[in-house]
């Protein structure tokens, strides 16, 4: 049976305008999994929202991830519904603690079984894959922009971005609704794919050509070090965002 154990690397960090940072992440090597969360709401919500939303995932996950039953479709169904839980939880916090109203959090959530990769995702949060020198983004955002583009409104982000749309106003993120709609997917691994899973606060500082040419050079410099110059480059650009990512690497 394919190993569904990872290398990766990965980063956390305020940026260089915000004071506090409202990311959270956790990765699990052994295990094959990833969550990466983007909290958002006043005094501090944010934070906790993103936290919340990862810790209920994790906690969720882990028992099946170390257990040896389950099939392919039972992994996806724990997948998407580990993200309802984590909805939950976030709604009835918020009902019964005044100062969390109105927080939420996007999130992407990827796990690597039977040596396939399963992920979810809601909110802008994105994942990646670059496989043979090339790029591409599994996750499609759940944001307003995104819907203006799809429905034909404007032919780009760019477009859209020019006319006025802000890039930041989510049609979907845990914690907003009672009842959410999640994006669950999988798709077969092969022998040195690389996925990035991460917040806003990485791509709209960061191309993503320029990405695959980090990448590309991450043979040789490392996943780790290759990380660090992506935070760095966030970083002199303005770091305007809590910056927060994870490079993945199956073991095959």
């Amino acid at each position: 049976m394919p190993s569904d154990k990872i290398t990766l690397a990965a980063i956390t960090h305020t940026g260089m305008v915000r004071d506090h940072n409202e990311d959270w992440i956790y990765d699990n090597a052994d295990l094959g999994l990833v969550i990466v969360a983007d909290g958002m709401g006043g005094h501090n919500a944010g934070e906790v929202a993103s936290r919340m939303a990862t810790e209920v995932t994790r906690s969720y996950l882990i028992p099946s991830q170390e257990s040896e039953k389950g099939d392919l479709l039972e992994t996806s169904l724990q997948l998407g519904q580990s993200l309802e839980q984590a909805n939950k939880a976030l709604v009835a916090a918020a009902k019964f603690r005044k100062k969390l109203e109105g927080m939420g959090t996007t999130i992407v959530v990827g796990m690597f079984r039977f040596g396939r990769f399963f992920y979810a995702h809601v909110g802008d949060s994105r994942i990646y894959r670059y496989r043979d020198k090339n790029l591409k983004q599994l996750t499609r955002d759940h944001s307003l922009i995104q819907e203006l583009v799809d429905n034909g409104l404007f032919q780009t982000y760019e477009d859209a971005i020019a006319a006025g749309i802000g890039n930041n106003v989510l049609t979907r993120g845990l914690g907003l609704h009672q009842e959410m709609d999640i994006d669950v997917a999988e798709e077969d691994v092969q022998e040195g794919d690389i996925y990035l899973f991460c917040t806003d606060g990485l791509t709209n500082m960061i191309e993503d050509d320029e990405i695959a040419d980090f990448l590309m050079e991450s043979e040789e410099k490392g996943l780790q070090e290759t990380a660090n110059i992506m935070l760095r480059l966030a970083l002199d650009r303005g770091g305007y965002d809590n910056v927060s990512f994870t490079l993945a690497k199956p073991i095959i």
